[in-house]
């Protein structure tokens, strides 16, 4: 009996030493890790409308159809509205997908990038190609799947979860922007 007891113990003391361990790592790099997400971002909203100065706009009490939206920017060039961008999680096969949803001026959409992805290599990772991209711009309507934008074959979870965000990006769009362009840059703040 002790002798079990001793190798429990053991484990146990193992076992604490790895989860400190992990927990200091997390701490050292939570705010990097953080910091290189903001830079993506930025990054991102300078490619979907180049030349753009981007606020940030919020919608509070949004409802659960929007619970997968990070953040929304309004675009402005010369003081005039160029576009709006939204930053959202699509769910994909491997888990989610940032994705990073710009929309021009007219309501059509300016591109699409994906960011961080768990997507299978050379199947649902193919999400990440203009080939697929690429069908979404332009697009003022609805992306419907096998109508107006082509699965990635073998990876149909990966583009229906980008297909869907997008358009719950669009829904968002349409309910939101343009309140906030009437109302200015206090809206949605406490």
């Amino acid at each position: 009996m002790k002798k079990i007891l001793s190798i429990a113990f053991r484990l146990f003391f193992v076992c604490l030493i790895c989860v400190a361990a992990l927990a200091g790592v997390n701490a050292v790099t939570a705010d990097k890790i953080a910091e290189n997400e903001r830079e993506e971002i930025q990054r991102a909203l300078s490619q979907l409308i180049p030349d753009a100065t981007y606020m940030p706009m919020t919608a509070q009490n949004a409802g659960e159809e929007f619970s997968r939206i990070d953040e929304a920017y309004v675009a402005y060039k010369g003081g005039e509205y160029a576009g709006c961008a939204v930053i959202i999680r699509a769910k994909g096969y491997g888990g989610d997908i940032a994705l990073r949803v710009g929309f021009d001026a007219s309501g059509g959409i300016a591109g699409i990038i994906v960011g961080s992805h768990s997507e299978t290599p050379n199947l649902g990772a193919k999400i990440t190609e203009e080939e697929f991209r690429g069908q979404f711009n332009g697009l003022k309507e609805q992306a419907v799947l096998r109508e107006n934008i082509t699965p990635i074959s073998g990876a149909t979870i990966s583009s229906a979860g980008v297909t869907e965000a997008v358009n719950t990006a669009r829904a968002y769009m349409d309910a939101y922007l343009e309140i906030f362009l009437k109302e200015g840059p206090a809206y949605g703040e406490a």
